[in-house]
């Protein structure tokens, strides 16, 4: 499942609003996630459309990538505590990464929160969270059993 998130974050960040050849359908998915309001590629009807007002979306640009820098992030810390301090010269690996774990399920909760308060305000803006909250949560609930248990 991270895997997937880290493929989404990463290409929402490095390519926000530009319709890539892989993944499949990746045009529904810039729609879905309104993309093309604040960053319409050139020669669709989207351009025509909100290409006047794209400027004016700069701020939800800026916050959908600040929110795949953080996604990001925290698969990076995940992938460095599964692959790298797993064990640990003294045997102390599972302690740390339980630690990890910890702040990690406490972040993705608060992501998860903040996700949620906005949802609202997205979705009058034709933002459809559904998937990116439900795949969240979906994380923090296993980083939470893994970390507390």
């Amino acid at each position: 499942m991270t895997g997937v998130i880290t493929f989404i974050a990463a290409r929402d960040f490095f390519f926000p609003g530009q319709e890539l050849p892989f993944p499949p359908y990746d045009d529904i998915y810039l729609k879905w996630t309104g993309a093309f309001i604040h960053s319409p590629p050139p020669n669709i009807v989207e351009e025509e459309a909100h290409g006047l007002e794209a400027p004016l979306h700069v701020g939800e640009k800026f916050m959908a990538r600040l929110m795949a820098l953080y996604i990001l992030v925290i698969s990076f810390q995940k992938f460095v505590c599964a692959f790298l301090i797993r064990v640990g010269k003294d045997n102390s690996g599972e302690k740390k990464c339980k630690v990890f774990w910890q702040c990690q399920a406490v972040t993705n909760a608060l992501l998860l929160f903040t996700m949620r308060v906005f949802a609202s305000a997205a979705l009058s803006a034709s933002l459809d969270l559904r998937w990116h909250v439900m795949s969240l949560g979906y994380e923090t609930f296993l980083l939470g059993l893994y970390a507390f248990w």
